[in-house]
């Protein structure tokens, strides 16, 4: 069986849409291989996640990387609006 493990750091994006004159704007969060992932996820866990990818079954398998420490989940519930908010 092959498989291709990785450690990924998650991208925050805004984007910006216009309706009828009045722009909103949004935050999500995206990681290689464009793979959404959810803001709770990341206000949980942080901002590093390890990539399991099986060659042989195309199956895309992600988890928490156990180097993350306390203070990228502080930043992550502070910053964008979790918890302490």
């Amino acid at each position: 069986m092959m498989k291709n493990d990785r450690v990924v750091e998650v991208k925050r994006l805004v984007g910006k849409k216009t309706v009828k004159g009045k722009t909103y704007e949004y935050e999500y969060y995206n990681l290689p291989l464009n793979l959404y992932i959810p803001k709770h996820m990341v206000q949980k866990h942080g901002f590093r996640f390890l990539l399991h990818y099986n060659l042989e079954s195309g199956v895309i398998t992600l988890t928490p990387a156990g180097g993350n420490d306390e203070q990228d989940r502080e930043t992550a519930t502070s910053e964008y609006g979790g918890e302490n908010e």
